[in-house]
């Protein structure tokens, strides 16, 4: 009886002790593998409601890690919890101020804690206008909307293809914004990439968002479905006027037959194929081009017609390549010369081209649109200095000082690559130049009365005159309209 018993008992503690064991080596498992996970993850150590094994958990720990977003309490994150319009606003401030000055310095409000946020939110354009209830939740929709405006196009540069949002009208007052996100990597919707902008944002949605603004390298990918059946593959395109370009098309639904047809005088159509059209530039201006297909199928694309290039290589292209340096010394908001040195045991012939800028290291400074062409040929080791025309690009930023250090930059396009082009062949005076760089921007006769010219004193200090009429103004309005782009 006993034989039969104890092998049983045995099995039975043997299973008890395995059991022990492995539950010591869970156990074990656990108390070394923390503190990896709190290495990992430093920032989320004190939140009991952030799994570190969860996919929210580096964009959580981004945000809190750069100070753009804090608990809702010491041992809580809030993870399910809606964004309010308060705390919306105040990220907007947050990153813009992080963008441009390298910290955020805005102190709370003295009478609510986010009036101060708001107030420097509507300065720099990031709301329109002060809200009424900030307590409220807030839709992703304007979400997007803000963090868009905080950021300039050179922080979102374009990484996808996007031409729409599946589940949004063109005519959405956020659309534009969302837009803008998606093509940079920064929003990427649900499975169906549906943005679903009337619903409310969470905490950790929202922390998705803008860790994605923060660091490129979480950007993703998004490929979206195709709704056109029939379309262009570039939203845009360029050509210099006397040259050609071709415009291919696609279509998924079977439709043939394909006829084009150009809305302006800046370019005409010289020739098409079953899939393509080609345009030669005739003006200067934009205009559009249209492509409809046996089945009624139509797309639309945009055509930038822009001043023929003279001879040489773009500045940019040998500077990049090693065969010249730059150095920019800024004379006023009108002016600046750019000190050009050869660096190789060629001569070289150079120009400026449309789109050319000057950017500042200083980020609270405006970018400098060149407004006139600057060329030039260099011997071997020559040095020459060309005197090109400027002007400020984003109004809410501060005017260069004549100590402000900036670069030569390339890559500007559309409506202030066609300004470039226009008044390099058309003198005009430098208040009219400027209300149309502003106006294009959005920018009021109200707001851009009041700008002004710059030059500076032996001090290096900045001394301005009030310099744009209501004349200067619906001059610059008349250009941009002149070109296709009011």
């Amino acid at each position: 009886m006993c034989n039969k018993t104890r092998p049983g008992l045995f099995r039975a503690g043997k299973r008890a002790v395995r059991a022990l064991f492995v539950l010591w080596l869970a156990v074990t498992a656990l108390i070394q593998f923390a503190p990896a996970l709190a290495a990992q993850y430093p920032a989320l150590g004190g939140y009991r409601d952030v799994v570190q094994r969860y996919w929210y958990a580096p964009y959580v720990d981004a945000v809190v890690s750069n100070g753009i977003m804090v608990g809702v309490s010491e041992d809580s994150f809030g993870i399910d919890d809606d964004v309010t319009l308060a705390q919306a606003v105040t990220i907007g401030a947050r990153l813009h101020r992080l963008y441009y000055v390298g910290r955020d310095d805005i102190k709370f409000g003295n009478d609510v804690w986010y009036s101060t946020y708001s107030e420097y939110a509507v300065k720099n354009r990031i709301i329109s206008d002060i809200y009424k209830d900030y307590n409220a939740p807030v839709s992703k929709g304007l979400f997007a909307q803000i963090l868009s405006a905080a950021y300039p196009d050179e922080a979102l540069g374009a990484m996808n293809k996007v031409e729409y949002i599946p589940d949004m009208a063109e005519d959405s007052p956020y659309y534009s914004a969302v837009l803008r996100l998606y093509r940079a990597g920064v929003c990427v919707g649900n499975t169906a990439n549906d943005y679903e902008p009337e619903k409310k944002i969470t905490r950790v949605e929202a922390a998705a968002i803008i860790a994605r603004v923060l660091d490129s390298s979480m950007r993703q990918e998004v490929t979206l479905r195709l709704t056109h059946d029939v379309a262009f593959f570039a939203e845009t395109y360029r050509v210099q006027t006397g040259k050609t370009v071709t415009m291919f098309v696609y279509s998924d639904t079977g439709g043939s037959d394909f006829t084009f047809s150009c809305d302006g005088d800046e370019a005409v159509i010289t020739g098409t194929t079953a899939r393509s059209v080609t345009l030669r530039g005739v003006q200067l201006g934009t205009c559009s081009v249209t492509v409809t297909d046996s089945r009624g199928n139509s797309a639309r694309c945009r055509l930038f017609v822009h001043r023929r290039a003279p001879e040489g290589k773009p500045l940019l292209d040998l500077v990049t390549s090693g065969a010249v340096n730059v150095s920019v010394n800024i004379k006023s908001i009108q002016q600046a010369v750019l000190t050009v040195h050869n660096t190789s045991e060629k001569k070289v012939s150079f120009y400026l081209p449309a789109g050319s800028y000057l950017s500042p290291v200083l980020r609270t400074n405006q970018r400098m649109l060149i407004t006139t062409l600057g060329a030039g040929m260099l011997e071997p080791g020559q040095t020459v200095q060309i005197t090109v025309g400027t002007a400020c690009i984003d109004f809410i930023l501060a005017l260069p000082e004549v100590t402000s250090t900036y670069t030569l930059r390339s890559g500007l396009e559309g409506t202030l690559a066609l300004l470039a082009d226009y008044f390099t062949d058309n003198t005009e005076p430098f208040a009219v130049q400027q209300a149309a760089v502003w106006i294009a921007d959005g920018v009021s006769f109200a707001e851009c009365g009041t700008l002004v010219s710059t030059v500076y004193s032996p001090s290096g200090q900045a001394e301005s005159t009030r310099t744009i009429t209501r004349k200067d103004y619906d001059r610059a309005a008349g250009i941009l309209e002149s070109l296709g782009v009011n």
